[in-house]
């Protein structure tokens, strides 16, 4: 796809305008609206086919309205795009064309910690996508022509690395704009981990680790695999390294990031713009491995546990622990439970998790792609058992 005289105009235009813009993603053009507001739709535009959204021409910003937010995000920079902090999280839209280009930053471009993109394209392979600089990158140009593709662009690497951003959708002239379609199901599932739940290490295949980005997957963990299994709408909060903690904030506590409206961003989380009908804490791996004190965390789990059920009265939530650590360090959450349901909570339990084969042959000893799937139907049985819930195709 040929650039216009406008785009590359934007574009030189870029390079100066990225010196004044605060650390951070950075937007690809200058005077772009807040994503929330649709600066791209013409209402004037007549014909429309059900679910159909109007645009004024082949390239479109990413707004609330051209796409469907997937997982917490963040107005970005200087609000001419989405940023998104956790693993598996993006959007996801649906249009009728044969090519598509996607316009991506991040808040940092480090070498041996490049971000990645997974990029899902109906039910074809999907495509991993790296962020070595801000700009263009062509995803396919191939596409069937009358078909309406489904599209969702992921945040395949860990919040550690930073933030990445999308800023604007390119594709072949004429081509038309749908909502994304819904997920299967209404079930919603949020899950608060550490660097199992972002995929470190998970696609390791021994060779040196030049690049650790390059080895984990995000949008292929266990949590990303209980939410398909269920057709459930999943919200992941996770960065390596995080535990529930202790008094002196080691490892870094879980619950002020959770409270948080995305990891990066420190304004507070809108809990009512999700609400749970099942929330997954898998923690402590970091715990034992800092030789967090079993009473210290105990208390920080109890706190963790109130302050979730204090947001969503309803949920179901499960603790699970043991995929990878020291399983005897699994009496710590279990405890957690205990303490809570003899307060009186209900529907909180805890789940012991099968250990990884060999203790995790990922990179770093994590679990690989097969640990997370055998953790993830472990999760699905449990769910099932104690929500009656049945997976998608087995109702």
């Amino acid at each position: 796809m040929k650039k216009t005289m406008k785009t590359r105009a934007a574009v030189l235009l870029l390079t100066g305008l990225l010196a004044a813009l605060p650390a951070g993603c950075r937007a690809p053009e200058s005077g772009s609206s807040a994503p929330e507001a649709d600066g791209s739709a013409s209402a004037s535009q007549p014909s429309l086919q059900e679910g159909e959204i109007a645009l004024e021409s082949n390239e479109f910003q990413v707004t609330g309205k051209t796409v469907t937010l997937i997982g917490r995000h963040h107005v970005a920079a200087d609000k001419g795009a989405f940023g998104f902090s956790n693993s598996a999280a993006g959007v996801a839209f649906a249009f009728e064309g044969t090519e598509l280009a996607v316009y991506l930053s991040a808040s940092a471009y480090k070498e041996g910690y490049f971000h990645y993109v997974t990029i899902i394209i109906d039910d074809r392979e999907p495509i991993a996508l790296p962020i070595r600089q801000a700009g263009w990158q062509e995803v396919a140009t191939d596409l069937e022509a009358g078909k309406r593709h489904t599209v969702r662009i992921l945040k395949r690497s860990e919040s550690n690395a930073g933030d990445i951003c999308i800023h604007r959708i390119r594709l072949s002239q004429g081509a038309k704009l749908f909502e994304a379609p819904p997920p299967p199901t209404d079930r919603k599932i949020q899950v608060l981990g550490d660097s199992i739940a972002c995929g470190y290490g998970n696609l390791w295949t021994g060779e040196e680790p030049e690049n650790v980005t390059k080895w984990e997957d995000g949008t292929n963990t266990y949590a990303t695999m209980v939410a398909q299994r269920f057709g459930a709408s999943l919200d992941m909060v996770a960065i390596s390294g995080i535990g529930a903690g202790n008094a002196k904030n080691e490892p870094y506590p879980i619950l002020p990031v959770y409270k948080q409206r995305d990891n990066s961003v420190t304004e507070p989380a809108d809990f009512g713009s999700f609400v749970p009908d099942v929330v997954i804490i898998g923690l402590g791996t970091n715990d034992v491995g800092r030789q967090n004190p079993a009473q210290d965390f105990v208390n920080s789990a109890v706190e963790l546990i109130r302050f979730i059920r204090a947001q969503h009265p309803d949920c179901v939530i499960i603790w699970t622990y043991g995929v990878m650590g020291d399983p005897a360090y699994g009496e710590n959450p279990r405890r957690a439970v205990e303490i809570v349901t003899e307060e009186g909570m209900k529907n909180v339990y805890y789940m012991p998790a099968t250990p990884a084969e060999g203790g995790g042959l990922g990179l770093a000893a994590h679990p690989l792609v097969a640990d997370h799937e055998r953790l993830a139907e472990e999760l699905s049985a449990f769910i099932t058992d104690t929500l009656g819930w049945k997976e998608v195709g087995q109702e």
